[in-house]
């Protein structure tokens, strides 16, 4: 700033823990729990799809996955089908994901 003060901007992300019912499904070996808006983990089957956990949640549609270097997107229409371009990847536990 011109008046010699700094400025900085920072970025907190906070991952929240699995609801109570997505806890639950994990727990029953569900495959998909229900997805939360915003950021969290994934707490349900190891190995599961996006489309699986898309299909478990029917007011999300797209999910994206960090995969370390850049966000993977599954999207998919209010009918299940999946959007051009989406990639079904697979879910393992406390996978960094964001649903909108």
């Amino acid at each position: 700033a011109q008046d010699g003060t700094q400025t900085s901007a920072s970025l907190t992300l906070v991952l929240t823990p699995a609801a109570d019912a997505a806890a639950a499904g994990a727990a029953s070996g569900a495959a998909a729990p229900a997805l939360q808006s915003g950021f969290s983990t994934w707490s349900g089957r190891m190995g599961a799809t996006a489309a699986a956990a898309l299909a478990s949640s029917p007011t999300t549609t797209a999910i994206y996955l960090w995969n370390g270097k850049r966000w993977l997107r599954y999207a998919a229409t209010p009918s299940g089908s999946p959007v051009p371009g989406s990639q079904n990847f697979h879910l393992l536990p406390d996978d960094l994901i964001f649903t909108p």
